[in-house]
């Protein structure tokens, strides 16, 4: 019944860059949590379900409401546009994967360039 900050980490550890608006990341979220689809931390930073961090010079973008989708599906989804699941206010026990597709280019090179996603959700 607890909550915890699941948090999804993503790095380029080579130096060549990414191409633009190709990042597609799909995140099934285990059995044992139920996604909470409100303001991920109350009173903190973020504002909205999933909050997204980067390094400096990633080169990346994230408009949650373009750019954050959900699946309700058993099977993680091939892309984004099969993302088309709209989760109810609050705890969410239908939602199975975080779909997200950052744009523009995540560069490569020293620094490693990362980024973050974080959401809210409860135990089981």
């Amino acid at each position: 019944g607890s909550d915890v900050v699941y948090t999804i980490s993503a790095q380029n550890l080579g130096n060549g860059r990414v191409d633009n608006n190709a990042l597609f990341i799909v995140d099934r979220l285990p059995s044992e949590l139920t996604f909470y689809n409100a303001d991920m931390d109350g009173g903190g930073p973020a504002t909205t379900a999933v909050y997204f961090t980067q390094s400096a010079g990633t080169g990346l973008t994230f408009t949650p409401a373009t750019d954050l989708r959900y699946s309700n599906a058993v099977g993680a989804p091939a892309n984004f546009a099969a993302c088309t699941y709209t989760p109810s206010a609050g705890y969410d026990a239908n939602v199975r994967h975080i779909c997200v597709n950052p744009k523009g280019t995540m560069m490569g090179g020293s620094p490693v360039k990362s980024f973050t996603l974080s959401f809210r959700a409860q135990i089981k």
